[in-house]
């Protein structure tokens, strides 16, 4: 694990479950990131070319800015034999490739925070010379965390945009919801308590097979207090909000590939 912020700490964290301490190592320029690797039972180093030798998958979790140096670092002490998992947001697999002198096995995965209560939701790219296994090895070791879906690297913007962002929206309306409940009422923790569980069992009826539509519909009697609060919603904007909101976000991880 190259990178020990909180995306990288929750990975770790979360391929903890499924290796032992001693498959795992992890380096961070900081100081007290590299302790709380140690805290976690994971030998920490102060500079990624301290993993190479020991290592079969590199996992790439710095931000975008740091990324180029990094690769350029590790780029010498490379070959095609190495795996590098890259989960920075707008770093294409072939700027990778071309800043490790065109070496290694390239993926590239988008993943996001809720990993570190297993129910990440996760995308999946393959890159220069990454085979067939490699994807597979991949996705076992982080069907652990949630869910991982493969899909074309050109799409992995609107991944960044929905999934990638998604934990922060969704945050949001939960805060919310429970405003409102205090508004109204009730308790601040027992406001936070419901609308939590309202989003976790929307979310979970929708996985089994719900369609969100329908779901909605079925909620919502004629004339009743669902309707009404979804007319507020619509004549509000909140629908073409968030998907302007995924838009941007995606925008965003465009920009930062031209950077």
């Amino acid at each position: 694990m190259i990178g020990i912020g909180k995306m990288g700490l929750a990975i770790l964290k979360g391929l903890l479950e499924v290796l032992s301490r001693e498959e795992v190592l992890a380096c961070d320029v900081l100081e007290e990131r590299r302790r709380l690797a140690g805290e976690l039972g994971v030998r920490a180093f102060p500079d990624g070319r301290d993993l190479v030798g020991e290592s079969d998958l590199l996992i790439l979790a710095v931000k975008p800015k740091e990324a180029p140096g990094v690769l350029r670092d590790l780029s010498a002490l490379l070959d095609d034999s190495k795996v590098i998992l890259s989960i920075v947001a707008g770093l294409g697999t072939s700027k990778i490739s071309q800043l490790l002198d065109h070496r290694g096995r390239i993926l590239r995965m988008m993943p996001n925070l809720l990993l570190s209560v297993r129910e990440g939701a996760m995308a999946l790219c393959a890159g220069p010379r990454a085979r067939r296994d490699d994807v597979e090895e991949v996705r076992r070791l982080f069907s652990s965390l949630g869910e991982v879906i493969e899909v074309p690297e050109e799409l992995m913007d609107a991944v960044t945009g929905l999934s990638g962002s998604g934990p922060a929206f969704f945050s949001l309306f939960i805060e919310a919801m429970t405003e409102a409940g205090v508004r109204l009422g009730l308790r601040r923790e027992d406001a936070l308590r419901l609308s939590a569980q309202t989003a976790l069992g929307t979310a979970k009826m929708v996985l089994q097979g719900k369609h969100p539509s329908l779901l909605r519909e079925e909620v919502t009697s004629p004339a009743g207090t669902t309707a009404e609060g979804l007319s507020v919603l619509e004549a509000e904007g909140v629908r073409g909000a968030i998907i302007e909101a995924i838009w941007a976000s995606a925008r965003r991880a465009r920009e930062l590939s031209n950077e």
